[in-house]
Formats: structure tokens, C-alpha cells, sequence
């Protein structure tokens, strides 16, 4: 099982609260955190799509 520390487990929890869309890995080595990234999409919505 995952050793997971407290301060780990709030910083995944603020980037998931932070994230409308997009992903966050958690990659283990040995049963500790190692690494987190989190990768965020961006909407952009046009008032006016041109039509070709």
C-alpha cells in the first residue's frame, strides 16, 4: 500500500479542486510518492464562430 503523507494528500486534493478539466498522475516508487503532475485543459469560447 501507498504511503501517502498528509500534506500530499491536501496538495492533490487543492489541484483537484483547482482542475474543471484535465488529469493529475501520481507516480509511485517503492510505495512513496515520487512524483505528481498535473496537466490542465483550457476551454476557450468564441462569442462569434466565423463560418468559413
Amino acid at each position: 500500500m501507498a504511503e501517502v503523507t498528509f500534506e500530499n494528500e491536501k496538495y492533490i486534493i487543492s489541484i483537484l479542486k483547482e482542475i474543471e478539466y484535465g488529469s493529475v498522475t501520481i507516480t509511485l516508487h517503492a510505495g512513496k510518492i515520487a512524483q505528481i503532475e498535473r496537466e490542465e485543459k483550457i476551454r476557450i469560447q468564441t462569442d462569434n464562430p466565423k463560418k468559413g
